[in-house]
């Protein structure tokens, strides 16, 4: 059996988008709290039903629902391949009803997240570049251990690593089974 293909008419899409921004939990694909699945289903029903009204192809709840997926999803595809020009621009050029559902499900926050995120480079506001005022005091080391070298910097040195570890670097006696193999 041949799947025929459904392409749904521009007037269905618009529809659609409408319906979704009247309903935003719904078109986010998150139910309110304390909505059960049923309700979900019977929502994208009454959403079939009138969508079917506006001309073929007619679909049941969960194949529109579908559709919203995958119209959402290329939405998504189209910014991300047209991401460099998103970012200098700030203009992705979408259709109206791309632009609501951007705005609506907020996809360019994923494209173009706020902030240091994915290695943007991002201008930093003056408040943000202000360095602390240089402090004359020694550094101090919290739960430092008795009787160990400390560098300039506040850290152990190697030596201080090598003997709390229970090594001795200059003899092999600090280790009675390296002896016992070469022993043998």
């Amino acid at each position: 059996m041949e799947k025929t293909l459904k392409i749904s008419n521009k007037q269905q899409i618009d529809s659609l988008v409408d319906l979704v921004e009247k309903h935003p939990d719904i078109g986010r694909g998150k139910g309110q709290y304390g909505s059960s699945r049923q309700e979900t289903k019977d929502t994208w029903v009454q959403f079939a039903v009138e969508l079917n009204s506006l001309g073929p192809p007619s679909r049941t709840g969960p194949e529109w629902q579908r559709v919203s997926i995958h119209y959402k999803a290329n939405l998504k595809r189209k910014l991300a391949k047209n991401k460099e020009n998103f970012l200098a621009t700030q203009e992705a050029n979408l259709t109206a009803s791309e632009e609501r559902v951007c705005e609506l499900t907020q996809v360019n926050l994923s494209i173009n997240p706020p902030g240091r995120a994915f290695g943007l480079a991002v201008d930093l506001t003056a408040e943000e570049n202000v360095t602390p005022p240089a402090t004359d005091s020694p550094v101090v080391i919290e739960n430092a251990v008795p009787n160990e070298t400390q560098t300039t910097e506040g850290k152990r040195s190697r030596n201080s690593i090598t003997r709390r570890a229970g090594r001795n670097t200059n003899s092999d006696s600090a280790n009675p089974q390296k002896n016992r193999k070469h022993a043998a």
